[in-house]
């Protein structure tokens, strides 16, 4: 899973060191206790307004609807902050899932290294979370997790986007429903609707 604020670039050059500072310690706060406390997913690392998560259980499916459940409950939590006085700021985010093989490991040497998830689809899962704000969507998958979590999660198809040349184009989704017997039932609000927009095909050179 990757995370980012939309157009944070610009709440920046706008505001105080001091308000921004306030605005990631809440959203670093609320995004920890969504993902690791209530989900089970760990936070790898945190890259300006960007959040790497990923979830390492044995069953993918389960993972799946972790994630998802995760970026549902991050969509509500933005859309809960714009409506409070006491937030530090209105602010939307953008949540990616993405399902696929990568290395979880320590790189470096000892006198720099970290602990870090690598591989295309990490590249891809950040690739896709850019594409949120094409579509007007909080929470993006690919059709590697929909296939996954399908018969747990009504979702919306978006389109079939090619990334690159040299790549085969891929359906992505927008997850608008946890359906009941999954535990719960969960709605996106209906302003990320944005289907008389959705094209079938996309081009998207990234």
């Amino acid at each position: 899973m990757v995370c980012d604020i939309r157009d944070f670039s610009v709440f920046v050059s706008q505001n105080s060191s001091s308000r921004v500072k306030a605005l990631l310690n809440q959203y670093y706060g609320a995004l920890y206790n969504i993902i690791v406390q209530q989900n089970h997913g760990v936070i790898n690392k945190l890259i300006g307004d960007s959040i790497l998560a990923y979830w390492d259980s044995e069953n993918i499916a389960e993972q799946g609807v972790q994630a998802v459940k995760a970026g549902l409950a991050i969509a509500q939590t933005a859309q809960q902050w714009q409506s409070q006085d006491n937030s530090t700021i209105a602010v939307k985010i953008g949540c990616a899932i993405n399902t696929g093989a990568v290395f979880i490991g320590h790189v470096g040497n000892e006198a720099l290294g970290e602990f870090t998830v690598i591989g295309s689809d990490v590249n891809l899962t950040s690739k896709i979370e850019h594409l949120n704000k094409f579509f007007h969507t909080a929470v993006t998958l690919s059709e590697k997790t929909f296939i996954h979590i399908q018969d747990q999660m009504s979702c919306r198809f978006l389109s079939n986007v090619k990334f690159s040349a040299d790549t085969e184009p891929i359906n992505l989704y927008e997850p608008v429903a946890l359906l009941p017997k999954s535990g719960g039932f969960s709605v996106l609000p209906k302003a990320h609707d944005n289907n008389k927009n959705k094209q079938p095909y996309i081009d998207w050179p990234l």
